[in-house]
């Protein structure tokens, strides 16, 4: 008897897989799509890649080392008049990746095309070790998780980000769904006592949250999370590989900031611009104009005309150069503290509508990378709907969750609160800094993955007992 039942759940896995795979690849030529629209007419080879990742390829490229001695906006380190060199203003997984890919190709279109490839076949590979980690909770729904997973790979807002090759979230937002995905089972198998010997689920969590990390120094707490969990499975049980994983990731942490400390005497395991990113969020002029035009925008502009006409001053734009990383990041630390704490009223009023933007606005955030917003908000109208809906029903799926979380607190304490913490890991960055609609969009799909998890609990031990 057990054996038919069994025999029709593993029938059940492999046609759900094999539509996974259907649904993953027509992802893949969504994202081709995307990026044949945004970069294959475009003539700069990778080296001239934005936010100073470009300085870094290119150094690695010549045979140098991790540094970047470009000017590149308001990340531009000088010695004197010349433009010097930084060398941790980014995180080393997207410079180094995009450096391999040189080996084929120079081309943003080629890069975007490799990138988005590799990033397909890795979330097909680890998917199929969640379906058999899944079969353990609930045999039923993997045609729900497709669903799911089409779903959320159709969204525009998800195929932009993910083929985007210009900021870190091109990278990571596939990795995120995956490592939202295995730290949910994780947490259910702590939860029912269901700690196997050998089992590698938390070394898949750990594995990515590191890799995440590595990608994007603000995702720091989400690392840290993996591991606190990781710490509650070795109490069920030790398993010396869970131990190692550990040990590896923060050698690889104290190392980056070993190897910041050799470069430029500052030992610090994050990004020397971590401040620098901190401070669009955190000034006065900020406070007028957000969420309505990109914050970086405070280091060009003079002044800003929002959508309703109003034009706003800029009188937060430092003209200051700057022969180290740190020391900028430093002063840019003690500005955004020293505005925090000359105005607190206004700090609350900000970071109200930060709140507000990443919980529960509707609008494309910003609406526009330029002083003007009305130059680019007319042309856009049909990209502000789909960003409506797909936030629209982000919204609806967060306070789904709320609802779940509150109905199944009673029982199931452990889960629920890992998921609050899971949440909260991935958006503390953002609230404190600044949040955009790409910096959204990876928390919706928590959301939706944490939602379908308490849905679909149930007591199911008796696989492990047979096996």
């Amino acid at each position: 008897m057990f054996k038919n039942s069994l025999k029709l759940i593993q029938n059940d896995f492999f046609n759900s897989f094999k539509f996974s795979i259907i649904i993953v690849f027509f992802f893949l030529f969504l994202k081709i799509i995307a990026s044949y629209y945004y970069y294959f007419t475009n003539e700069l080879d990778i080296f001239n890649l934005s936010n100073v990742f470009g300085g870094y390829i290119k150094s690695l490229y010549l045979d140098q080392e991790f540094k970047s001695c470009i000017e590149d906006n308001q990340f531009t380190i000088f010695k004197g008049d010349l433009v010097s060199c930084s060398y941790s203003t980014r995180m080393p997984v997207l410079p180094y990746l995009y450096f391999l890919f040189t080996f084929f190709s120079t081309e943003y279109f080629t890069i975007a095309i490799l990138k988005n490839i590799l990033l397909s076949l890795i979330f097909l590979l680890l998917l199929r070790i969640f379906y058999k980690k899944f079969i353990l909770i609930n045999q039923k729904t993997f045609y729900v998780i497709n669903f799911l997973l089409l779903f959320i790979f159709i969204s525009p807002s998800i195929i932009k980000h993910s083929s985007n090759i210009s900021y870190e979230e091109g990278i990571i937002l596939e990795l995120l769904m995956l490592w939202s995905l295995f730290f949910l089972i994780c947490v259910y198998f702590i939860s029912k006592n269901l700690v196997l010997k050998n089992e590698y689920t938390p070394i898949v969590v750990i594995t990515l949250s590191t890799v995440i990390y590595f990608t994007k120094a603000s995702m720091l707490l989400c690392l840290i999370l993996s591991i606190i969990l990781s710490l509650f499975w070795l109490q069920k049980h030790q398993n010396y590989k869970i131990i190692i994983t550990i040990l590896i990731s923060c050698s690889l942490v104290f190392s980056w900031g070993y190897r910041n400390l050799k470069t430029s005497n500052s030992y610090n395991i994050g990004s020397s611009i971590n401040w620098v990113l901190g401070y669009y969020g955190l000034n006065n002029t900020a406070l007028k104009i957000y969420p309505e035009i990109a914050l970086d925008q405070i280091f060009f502009a003079e002044s800003f005309k929002l959508k309703n006409n109003e034009i706003i001053t800029n009188n937060d734009n430092v003209d200051i150069t700057f022969e180290n990383e740190w020391i900028k990041n430093e002063y840019y630390k003690d500005k955004s503290l020293k505005w925090i704490n000359e105005n607190p009223t206004k700090f609350i009023k900000l970071s109200i509508k930060k709140f507000y933007n990443f919980f529960i606005y509707l609008k494309k955030t910003p609406y526009s990378v330029g002083p003007d917003v009305n130059l680019e908000y007319e042309k856009n109208s049909f990209q502000q709907f789909v960003v409506f809906i797909w936030l629209l029903f982000g919204r609806l799926s967060t306070l789904i969750l709320m609802f779940m979380i509150f109905k199944k607190w009673k029982n199931e304490k452990f889960l629920c609160s890992f998921i609050t913490l899971m949440c909260c890991a991935y958006a503390a960055p953002y609230l404190i800094g600044f949040n955009y609609e790409r910096h959204i969009t990876p928390f919706i799909v928590m959301t939706i993955f944490s939602n379908f998890m308490l849905f679909n609990i149930s007591d199911s031990k008796y696989l492990y007992k047979k096996k």
